[in-house]
């Protein structure tokens, strides 16, 4: 794949904001936009497939080599692109700031407008005549950029000929619970089960305020220097996934092509149901059964021992209450306005798309802590973007 600049694609749609002079003063017309491209099997009069880069940098994996887009590639002779999402990668219109004033600009409208403007202006190398409307350009996106596939096709219907949307989250709301639904249903139920179990024992010792079991808990994890008792339930939920963080592999990175997927999850819902763990991890289920009227925490040590074995060495300092690590209780960590995936994300899920990590409500059988809500994530958008003086 040949790594390509252009700046046809990039510009800056002012006139779809009703008041221009609340944006920075140091607005340029233009910037540059990075994208991949692959011509192997292009044929004159194949279409072009516009594949979204979404949340992330398109460094490495550029979904161009043994991908879906590939299979397209070759049935029609097209040619595939993957496009840099603006704010990300090396996509920034005002370089590694993204202050809150300068992110107005990653409004999901100029998005769009970037998708329309490239397919009618990019100049690929070494074709020539390929740009939409006249030759057919297909966009393509899963989750985030699904959406944006999505809401491309229904804005410039005239400059694309299809879309494709997979997974895609076309419809905001605030707490997103149902992120965890299909692993409810359809993950090894004696592994979903357990976690059931000790996310209800958990949240009735978070209820009772008792500070000596809570202690006692995050103490089995290895994870007693976690002040806050969300930045625990977050951490040992690691292993099965959430909505923003994904320090580690989950039921999300399961994948048809087996040079993306990953099986992480059905690693870890083995380990939790270990029948063969040692007699010193077993222990551990009647460690807290003192708190719940004698009933041990069934898998409670085999989880605990996954956490310990697999999570933790993700903090690679120790300091586990760290924002570099499992700690999110620091406002001015999220308050740097350096350009990031993180952050230009996180904007974007504040203000627009929400879906806020959450847990279901009590009375629904759940795979994380109650504790986490919609009021913790809330607190990340109002230190990283706070109002206006």
């Amino acid at each position: 794949s040949t790594p390509s600049n252009s700046s046809a694609a990039s510009d800056v749609y002012k006139r779809q904001f009703p008041n221009s002079s609340a944006y920075p003063s140091n607005v340029t017309g233009t910037f540059k936009q990075r994208y991949y491209v692959e011509t192997s099997y292009y044929k004159p009069g194949g279409p072009v497939f516009l594949y979204l880069g979404g949340e992330g940098p398109i460094d490495g994996d550029t979904h161009l080599d043994n991908s879906l887009i590939t299979h397209f590639m070759k049935e029609f002779n097209g040619i595939g692109v993957v496009l840099e999402n603006r704010f990300y990668g090396t996509s920034g219109p005002f370089g590694n700031s993204s202050t809150t004033d300068e992110l107005l600009f990653l409004a999901t409208e100029q998005i769009l407008a970037d998708h329309d403007a490239f397919a009618k202006k990019a100049q690929l190398p070494g074709v020539s005549n390929i740009n939409a409307p006249s030759t057919p350009w297909i966009l393509y996106g899963g989750s985030y950029p699904g959406a944006l596939s999505a809401f491309t096709i229904k804005t410039y219907p005239q400059t694309f000929y299809g879309a494709i949307a997979s997974s895609a989250v076309i419809h905001g709301q605030l707490e997103y619970p149902q992120w965890y639904a299909p692993i409810q249903l359809l993950g090894p139920q004696d592994c979903v089960a357990s976690i059931n179990d000790i996310v209800d024992k958990i949240d009735t010792l978070v209820a009772s305020n008792n500070a000596v079991a809570i202690r006692e808990l995050k103490e089995i994890f290895g994870l007693s220097a976690l002040s806050d008792i969300r930045d625990f339930a977050q951490t040992i939920a690691f292993p099965i996934g959430g909505p923003f963080y994904y320090p580690s592999y989950t039921w999300q990175e399961i994948n048809w092509n087996p040079a993306y997927a990953h099986r992480d999850f059905f690693y870890f819902c083995d380990n939790v149901t270990d029948i063969a763990a040692s007699s010193e991890t077993t222990a551990v289920d009647a460690a807290l059964a003192k708190y719940t009227d004698g009933e041990p925490w069934k898998n409670l040590g085999n989880y605990a021992a996954y956490v310990k074995r697999v999570i933790l060495p993700l903090c690679e300092s120790g300091d586990y209450d760290s924002p570099e690590c499992f700690g999110t209780q620091n406002p001015e960590w999220w308050a740097d306005t350096t350009t990031g995936a993180e952050r230009s994300y996180l904007y974007s899920t504040c203000t627009e798309f929400g879906a806020y990590q959450a847990a279901h409500p009590v009375g629904e059988k759940s795979l994380l802590s109650r504790v986490i809500n919609s009021t913790y994530t809330q607190e990340w958008c109002n230190w990283a973007f706070p109002k206006g003086k």
